[in-house]
């Protein structure tokens, strides 16, 4: 966001906004670990989420203040909805259980108000102060994978998610 920011909004980073991409990026690499024998299908596909997280922000910019943000939001989930049925890989039908829609339901809540919250702050403020608050989901995705799936990270994904953090925590101090 940060570069992205700088080229297409033309928001001054200056040299410490640099050193904390590039810290955030060595973090990064040590989470995704790429090597010759190549990347894993899911390292991909996060960073194409990255990826569309960053050009939703960066549109969001564009669009006239006139229009509200909950029609940014609704048009956001239902390009997030589109996007989730694009599955390539076709599975049979299995009916939901209450437990199942109970979940679904509580997960499409948080995801709207998610959506919302996120058009709202990056309409009314510069990129380079609310992208920092990003880096809070790092902790987010290790507490509620272990939790939910008992997954432990290497010693390797620790250092790269302290990477990311701070440089985030970085970035926000500066500005």
């Amino acid at each position: 966001l940060a570069v992205a920011s700088a080229w297409m909004l033309r928001e001054r980073v200056g040299r410490a906004g640099w050193y904390a991409v590039i810290l955030g990026f060595i973090g990064v690499l040590l989470v995704a670990r790429p090597s010759f024998g190549g990347v894993s299908i899911h390292i991909v596909g996060a960073l194409v989420v990255a990826l569309l997280m960053a050009a939703r922000e960066l549109v969001t910019r564009f669009i006239d203040p006139a229009v509200p943000t909950s029609v940014i939001t609704f048009t956001t989930t239902v390009a997030v909805c589109l996007i989730g049925f694009a599955d390539l890989e076709p599975k049979p039908w299995v009916p939901i259980t209450a437990y199942g829609g109970t979940l679904l339901a509580a997960s499409a809540l948080l995801v709207a108000f998610g959506s919302w919250a996120m058009v709202l702050a990056f309409r009314n403020v510069t990129v380079s102060v609310v992208s920092p608050f990003r880096y809070s989901a790092v902790a987010w995705g290790v507490l509620w994978g272990y939790l939910l799936f008992n997954e432990r990270p290497d010693d390797f994904a620790y250092i790269g998610m302290a990477l990311i953090v701070l440089s985030g925590v970085f970035a926000m101090h500066q500005e």
